[in-house]
């Protein structure tokens, strides 16, 4: 990883924690935040600790928690020879999280516990199983992936439960997938001490998908926050030394976008005024009125033709009084930088009440 925009912040070491024991902070009920935990303070459905790092130990196991994350400016500089194209992006990790959990099985139970089985599991937030065709347990789901790219890259297969609970938006430009993936490696290096560095983790993580190099450093982060200005495919990372507890409203239609379909309808695949260096300094500089002033994404228009809803959500956020808002990655969530929690609060609070959205108040 590339020398930080600002001060490089150290990475985590997990807390000790008494088995399956859930503190007062993590049992109490989000309000603004649906299937979230939106707000340092409230925790959702007492199923993760939000700290200042992102694991816990649990009984034979650890429980991660992987954010999402929001693109404040994404740039294309062209298509490349590999079909993919290159690209700069300011990505920052907001307080929205999937929940992941990783154990080794009963040592007692009769049956899973051979080398390199996976049982794997999937609920919403409120805890309901979510069905196969959702979050499906082979190597399609990018978590169960994780697991194989792993044991592949360690010659070492072991057997393991995957839990994940789902309260990041799928299809919406936020990376769940990516950073379940992410959360697995470092779960799974850290459990059975697989001795992996960051260097090894990201490489592994490279495999997997564009964003989830930047989540594996998001996750391993002691802040539990993180910033960055990516190139390439997104893989190469450079850490933005950005000030945590900004404000941000999150908003997504019913509609959702595939990335792939979104890049082959992309019109104009080079900016002709890159604009993600910049945003990573005002970010590093805390100046949010700053970023809002140059926010962009070059996938924008494509996903706006692919999903006409959008329009109505960017219009709807444009009478809310934002800095700024646009859509995040490939869509289809669309969020506005907000001069307050409180307003972030009103201003999901309208979005849910006036266009039936889903809405998330939370911060940086």
């Amino acid at each position: 990883m590339s020398p930080p925009i600002g001060e490089r912040q150290p990475t985590i070491q997990p807390q000790a924690a008494k088995s399956g024991e859930l503190t007062q902070e993590e049992t109490k009920p989000a309000k603004d935040c649906p299937d979230s935990s939106h707000d340092p303070t409230e925790p959702t459905m007492g199923l993760e600790v939000v700290a200042a790092n992102n694991l816990r130990r649990i009984d034979r196991g650890l429980r991660v928690l992987a954010p999402a994350k929001l693109n404040l400016c994404l740039d294309l500089l062209g298509q490349r020879a590999d079909g993919f194209h290159e690209l700069e992006t300011v990505m920052t990790t907001v307080r929205l999280f999937d929940t992941v959990e990783l154990r080794t099985p009963d040592s007692g139970e009769a049956n899973g516990n051979a080398d390199g089985a996976i049982r794997f599991t999937a609920a919403d937030a409120a805890g309901r199983p979510l069905p196969a065709e959702w979050a499906p347990s082979d190597d399609s789901n990018l978590a169960v992936r994780a697991l194989r790219v792993l044991f592949e890259q360690t010659g070492e297969s072991r057997p393991a439960e995957l839990k994940l609970f789902k309260r990041i938006p799928s299809q919406a430009g936020m990376g769940g997938a990516s950073s379940d993936a992410a959360a697995v490696l470092v779960a799974a290096n850290r459990l059975w001490r697989l001795g992996l560095s960051t260097d090894d983790l990201l490489q592994a993580a490279a495999q997997l998908g564009s964003d989830v190099p930047f989540f594996v450093a998001a996750i391993m982060n002691e802040t539990g926050h993180a910033a960055a200005l990516c190139r390439g495919r997104g893989e190469r990372i450079e850490p933005i030394a950005a000030p945590a507890g900004k404000a941000i409203v999150i908003a997504k239609p019913a509609v959702g976008l595939s990335t792939a379909s979104v890049y082959r309808s992309v019109e104009q695949r080079r900016c002709d005024d890159p604009r993600s260096q910049s945003v990573a300094r005002r970010l590093a500089e805390g100046d949010w009125r700053g970023v809002g002033g140059e926010m962009r994404n070059a996938l924008q228009a494509a996903a706006m033709r692919l999903a006409p809803e959008l329009r109505a959500v960017a219009a709807a956020m444009g009478r809310l009084g934002l800095v700024a808002h646009q859509l995040t990655g490939s869509g289809a969530a669309w969020f506005g930088l907000c001069p307050s929690l409180r307003h972030a609060r009103h201003a999901a609070a309208r979005l849910r009440a006036d266009h039936a959205l889903w809405a998330c108040a939370t911060t940086t």
